[in-house]
């Protein structure tokens, strides 16, 4: 085989690996964002018409986003949007919190100007998005900020780690900021205040902040189940 040809099989072999990862991380950041709603079905043929996709790519996609528990496919009937399991984002509530608490302590000690000026550049685009009621980018800039702080920890695989097992918890924390609403201030200022912690190099402090900052999260969780009841599963305990 010559090379010219070579190069067309690799074409044709990554062109429907790529269809599907497309397929993934649109329905992905969809049903995170909320777009596709908790509770509603999927129409394959309606994903491929708005994708521009096949069969293919989406089928493989939904069956990926099922090992995520992000979907749920009844026989039958069709594939679902998971409904929240709170006691999931229970659990990577508490290993964030955990993990989160000794990269503070090891960032506030190794931080650099640099690092420090890439988190003050998150912090800005949340004041920026805070003034034009963007959740999306308030959120995306929230995330931005806290993985700029494992960087400077040297704990980027933690992070890694923690973001592929905590979809409930992030899907909670987009309906906590939409139910705060302007309550994002109170957000934005212990994320200050946690810039200026670790500016100043102060490990306990630093620790103290994001323990407090990631705890309020889940303490209020009676408002967001208020305002969002359907979009939770109902556990056996809590029936």
């Amino acid at each position: 085989m010559g090379t010219t040809d070579t190069v067309t099989a690799t074409t044709e072999t990554e062109q429907p690996e790529k269809q599907q990862e497309q397929a993934y991380e649109t329905l992905r950041d969809g049903i995170v964002e909320f777009t596709y709603l908790p509770g509603q079905r999927l129409s394959a043929k309606e994903i491929r018409k708005q994708m521009g996709l096949g069969r293919t790519p989406v089928r493989e996609a939904i069956v990926r986003l099922q090992q995520d528990g992000l979907v749920t496919t009844k026989p039958k009937s069709g594939s679902y949007v998971s409904l929240i399991n709170l006691k999931n984002a229970e659990c990577a509530h508490f290993l964030r919190i955990t993990v989160e608490r000794a990269v503070a302590i090891d960032a506030a000690a190794q931080i650099t100007d640099s690092e420090l000026e890439e988190m003050a550049g998150s912090i800005q685009a949340q004041e920026q998005s805070l003034i034009a009621h963007d959740q999306r980018n308030f959120l995306e800039a929230d995330n931005a900020m806290h993985q700029a702080v494992f960087a400077a920890a040297g704990r980027l695989t933690e992070w890694d780690w923690l973001t592929r097992t905590s979809v409930d918890l992030n899907r909670f924390r987009w309906l906590h900021v939409k139910a705060r609403s302007v309550g994002w201030t109170s957000i934005l200022k212990e994320h200050q205040d946690y810039y200026q912690a670790l500016r100043a190099h102060q490990p306990l402090n630093a620790a103290y902040i994001i323990e407090h900052h990631l705890h309020v999260m889940l303490d209020e969780k009676e408002e967001v189940l208020k305002v969002f009841p359907q979009y939770f599963a109902l556990e056996e305990s809590q029936a």
